[in-house]
C-alpha cells in the first residue's frame, strides 16, 4: 500500500508542478510517456519498483490534494510541497505528503527529482517517511 500511494502522489506532484511554459525560452510542457527511476537516499518507505507514466498537462492537484509549488522563471525548476488525505470511503489509505525539488530539462525529455514522503494514519502516527532520488526519462 505505502507503494501505490507514493507513486501517486509523488508523480501527479512532480508533473502538475511544471506542467506548462509560460514563454518563449522556458521548459517546455510535460506531456507524454515517461519512466521514473526512485533510488532511497534514506527513511523506511522501501523500495519503489520503476514505473511507467502518462502526463497529460493537468496541472491542477489531484482531487483530495493541497498542492503549493515555486516554480523558476524558466517552470523548469520547481519546488513542491503537497499533502494528499484520503476520502472518507477510503479509511484503509495513508495521508500523503510530497516535499522536494524537480528540475526538468528545457525539452521536456528528463527531469530529476529529490522528494521526500510522508505518509501518515488516520490517528496521525506515522507509517513511514523516505527521501528518494527520482529520475524521468521520456519514452
Amino acid at each position: 500500500m505505502r507503494s501505490q500511494i507514493i507513486f501517486a502522489v509523488g508523480l501527479v506532484v512532480v508533473a502538475a508542478a511544471c506542467s506548462s511554459a509560460p514563454s518563449s525560452g522556458a521548459c517546455r510542457p510535460r506531456v507524454g510517456t515517461y519512466l521514473a527511476t526512485f533510488s532511497s537516499r534514506s527513511g523506511n518507505c522501501g523500495k519503489i519498483p520503476e514505473q511507467v507514466y502518462v502526463f497529460d498537462g493537468d496541472a491542477g492537484a489531484p482531487e483530495g490534494c493541497t498542492e503549493s509549488g515555486n516554480p523558476s522563471a524558466t517552470a523548469c525548476e520547481v519546488t513542491l510541497d503537497t499533502t494528499c488525505k484520503p476520502g472518507p470511503n477510503e479509511p484503509d489509505k495513508l495521508a500523503t505528503t510530497v516535499r522536494g525539488k524537480a528540475t526538468w530539462s528545457e525539452d521536456a525529455n528528463t527531469a530529476t527529482a529529490v522528494l521526500q514522503f510522508i505518509l501518515k494514519h488516520p490517528d496521525g502516527s506515522t507509517e513511514c517517511e523516505g527521501t528518494y532520488d527520482v529520475s524521468f526519462r521520456r519514452q
